[in-house]
């Protein structure tokens, strides 16, 4: 299965809802350890050519299955790995899921240069928010704007933490099902109440693909 996705990227997603469907099986440490050098070996092919895909799947199971990343886990050849990657390692950061500072990438100073309407904006926004910056620049950039200083305030949250608490998730429906909440997670959606129509959240299958039957059947 392992190889099947280095073969073919496009099985990456396939791959972790396994595991994240099986992730009983994998509290055992051999195959922890296992699970462990996939993912390295899925960071060291695809985060120094920028495919945010196959990276942000790898980084979604690290923090499923509690797999902490070191240092000698993640390759350094991107100056900025992109949005997606920073905000994926900021997430797991917070959960002591990699053991190596954020700064290792000069995203700040990307953020900086590109500035409040920069392509980056939502990266700026939660990591001003999340505390993942202390950078005076960008927490300015972020309460200069209405918009996001009243999104500050209210302490509106773009990403979700408990896709690293998925219990099941469902590919064909793009939908997964956190885990019982455990504490106040900065992202996390307010709990249902009892009664209330049921919340799914959509989850990024592929470039262009709606369904699980695109990825054999071929996307126009």
């Amino acid at each position: 299965m392992f190889r099947l996705s280095r073969d073919f990227p496009i099985c990456i997603s396939h791959v972790v809802g396994f595991l994240i469907n099986n992730q009983g099986l994998c509290a055992n440490q051999e195959v922890k350890t296992r699970v462990h050098s996939w993912i390295r070996s899925i960071l060291a092919i695809h985060l120094p050519q920028g495919h945010n895909f196959e990276v942000a799947w790898s980084l979604v199971a690290a923090g499923v299955l509690r797999i902490k990343l070191e240092a000698s886990d993640v390759p350094t050849d991107s100056a900025f790995p992109g949005s997606i990657i920073i905000a994926l390692f900021g997430l797991l950061w917070e959960r002591n899921l990699i053991g190596f500072s954020l700064s290792r990438w000069d995203w700040r100073g990307v953020l900086r240069a590109q500035g409040t309407f920069g392509e980056n904006w939502l990266l700026l926004y939660e990591a001003v928010r999340r505390g993942w910056t202390k950078d005076r620049k960008l927490i300015s950039h972020a309460n200069g704007h209405t918009l996001l200083a009243l999104a500050l305030k209210e302490n509106v949250a773009f990403l979700r933490d408990d896709v690293l608490d998925a219990r099941r998730i469902n590919l064909d429906r793009r939908t997964f099902r956190p885990k019982a909440a455990s504490g106040d997670l900065k992202g996390s959606l307010p709990q249902v109440t009892k009664g209330a129509p049921k919340r799914t959240t959509p989850v990024f299958l592929h470039r262009g693909s709606d369904s699980i039957a695109d990825l054999y059947e071929g996307v126009p």
